[in-house]
């Protein structure tokens, strides 16, 4: 879950206990008004097929208990706007609770600026090592380039 929310690097080592539960303790309003935004949206989405339904079969809407009302085209014309508004507010809550699981992915489950700095240290010496045992390009003569030769002069 993590590397689809881009927030924590996955060579990282795993967080400790108390970042885990801190973690878990503020995700859950995170949780909480996702669930309720996705709800909202599978709701809505369920309405506005049913009055679509309604109005291009001419049949009277299927979740109505009382007396039946048929959709006409005025009627789909006034829930339309409304519904593209609520639409849009719903994917734009969702894309929110979405950057605000990655801020707190980044903030409380990747390794702090010490570790990171510690992890890239280990990297550079190994690197380091390597180049200095093998000999590597460090002692190699540098290459010359090569330059095609030149064209003869017009006289």
């Amino acid at each position: 879950m993590t590397t689809v929310l881009g927030g924590v690097d996955p060579t990282a080592a795993e967080p400790s206990a108390p970042r885990a539960l801190r973690y878990l303790a503020a995700r859950l309003p995170v949780g909480l008004l996702g669930g309720v935004v996705l709800t909202l949206l599978v709701l809505g989405t369920g309405f506005a097929a049913t009055i679509l339904w309604s109005w291009i079969t001419g049949t009277p809407w299927l979740l109505e208990d009382e007396q039946a009302t048929v959709f006409s085209g005025e009627i789909l014309a006034y829930y339309t706007v409304p519904g593209m508004v609520l639409l849009y507010l719903g994917l734009a809550g969702a894309t929110g609770v979405v950057r605000w699981e990655r801020a707190l992915l980044a903030r409380l489950l990747s390794p702090s600026r010490e570790e990171q700095l510690a992890r890239r240290v280990t990297e550079l010496a190994g690197t380091r090592d390597a180049v200095v045992a093998g000999g590597g390009a460090a002692t190699a003569r540098p290459r010359q380039p090569r330059r095609p030769p030149r064209p003869p002069h017009p006289a």
